[in-house]
């Protein structure tokens, strides 16, 4: 099961849906508008055809839960952020590093590159497929 949720927010509605007195309503440069979870977005007739606009906000689960039972608010449910994993294959990393280069990606393409002396190459500098490679982020 995933720590991470949607919190989706809607706002440019049309005066069909009633925010006033609502806690879950938001006020933004763009109007006002309102939040909830994307279980309840079903039991909200037309909503998203009664809303101009609707965002869906990455939130850890434990933070929506803490917003929805009123131990915290709006604001601090978006600072506390959410997880992100990565999963990365090292082997080709450690082999460019034992071979003198430094592990990067190709940012044109996503592909793995070994940063040598005189140029790059796709798996180790002690190999003879040396290519051009763009600006890298690891």
């Amino acid at each position: 099961m995933s720590n991470v949720v949607f919190l989706d927010l809607f706002y440019d509605c049309s005066d069909e849906i009633s925010l006033e007195g609502r806690s879950n309503s938001i006020n933004c440069r763009e109007g006002t508008g309102f939040y909830t979870s994307p279980l309840y977005v079903l039991q909200l007739p037309n909503v998203t055809s009664t809303c101009e606009k609707r965002i869906q906000v990455p939130v850890l689960r434990t933070a929506l839960q803490d917003l929805f039972q009123n131990r915290s608010d709006f604001q601090q449910t978006l600072n506390k952020g959410f997880d992100v994993e990565f999963k990365a294959v090292m082997t080709p990393c450690i082999q460019c590093f034992y071979s003198r280069g430094i592990c990067a990606s190709n940012t044109s393409n996503s592909k793995f590159v070994c940063f040598c002396r005189g140029q790059p190459h796709t798996s180790t500098c002690d190999s003879s497929d040396g290519k051009r490679a763009l600006l890298f982020l690891f």
